[in-house]
């Protein structure tokens, strides 16, 4: 299963090549709010899991690439038309419900 998580230990600590700000959706009054709604969908998520898998194709299995379009998606924020680089599973997109 696809495991939400904050800071684990076995996460990859590399710097971001191609960091992309996102604007605050407007249902949010800051900042603030938007990060609490996001670990309250974290939170939401975990108890709804998906199957991972490291390359997904389209279907029922995830990864972490889908798992942050996916949160990005239900949390209002505006997709980054471009990530820049190779980003195996962006096309795919764990379903709103598993965050709410």
């Amino acid at each position: 299963m696809l495991v939400a998580g904050i800071n684990r230990e076995r996460d990859v600590n590399k710097e971001c090549e191609n960091r992309q700000v996102l604007d605050l959706p407007s249902n949010y009054q800051n900042e603030d709010e938007a990060i609490k709604e996001l670990f309250n969908m974290l939170n939401h998520y975990n108890k709804n899991q998906v199957p991972y898998t490291l390359i997904p194709g389209m279907g029922e299995k995830y990864n972490s690439n889908t798992f942050v379009r996916g949160m990005i998606e239900a949390g209002g924020f505006v997709l980054p038309s471009n990530a820049g680089a190779p980003v195996p599973g962006y096309h795919n997109t764990i379903p709103e419900n598993r965050f709410r």
